[in-house]
């Protein structure tokens, strides 16, 4: 009877032994398998974020582009009889909508300013309505819209013949972080601007989570 007493309770203590073990390589394995999955969705994320950014860029060149061929003739905007830089740093590339207390009828672009409300100074002097990105004329941002990036345009940002599109992003993330660097690869093909065609700017107010700078030049 002792005997076989023992030998049950050997028996208990292997078949435990057996399920912490089970339980330990089931922890392991899932670990392994969600750690994996998260990497797998970062860089597939990283990836189609800058593909998007990289796309909605294209689309802001080729808008600006479009609007200089279409209005290519400086205009006197402050009605002074003279068309010089007072009324636009580089003409007739886009400019935005006046805004109080501004001394023109369009401005160079603030800080609280965003590029969906650039205006072509040609067009504007005709129908002062129409922006360059309206939905109406069928031009969409793929994720520059969303909320979670702020998009500004300067026209008189370092050299005269140099435009500089701005983004930066509302979050701290390592997707955004990483897409700068991705898209900075794509991208910087030429010595357009003060560090070629497109840079990441990490000082002032882009401190925080890193703005992406891109030139387009006249």
């Amino acid at each position: 009877m002792c005997k076989l007493y023992k030998q049950a309770s050997s028996e208990s203590g292997s078949i435990i032994v057996y399920i912490f073990a089970a339980i330990a390589i089931f922890g392991v394995l899932t670990f392994t398998l969600t750690s994996g999955t998260k990497e797998s969705v970062t860089a597939a994320d990283i990836q189609k974020t800058s593909s998007l950014i990289k796309s909605d860029l294209e689309l802001i060149q080729n808008a600006i582009q479009e609007c200089v061929l279409m209005y290519p003739d400086p205009i006197d905007l402050n009605s002074d009889g003279n068309i010089n830089t007072t009324d636009n740093p580089n003409p007739p590339y886009p400019l935005y909508p006046a805004t109080p207390p501004a001394t023109l009828p369009l401005n160079y672009g603030t800080p609280s300013e965003v590029i969906e409300n650039i205006v072509c100074p040609g067009q504007y002097v005709i129908d002062d309505t129409t922006k360059i990105f309206d939905g109406d004329i069928g031009r969409f941002f793929s994720i520059l819209n969303n909320g979670d990036y702020t998009v500004k345009y300067f026209t008189d940002a370092g050299p005269p013949s140099v435009i500089r599109i701005e983004i930066s992003s509302n979050n701290s993330s390592v997707i955004w972080s990483e897409s700068m660097n991705r898209i900075e690869q794509m991208l910087d093909s030429s010595n357009i601007g003060p560090a070629g065609s497109i840079e990441i700017n990490s000082s002032g107010s882009c401190a925080t989570n890193g703005c992406l700078y891109y030139y387009i030049k006249r």
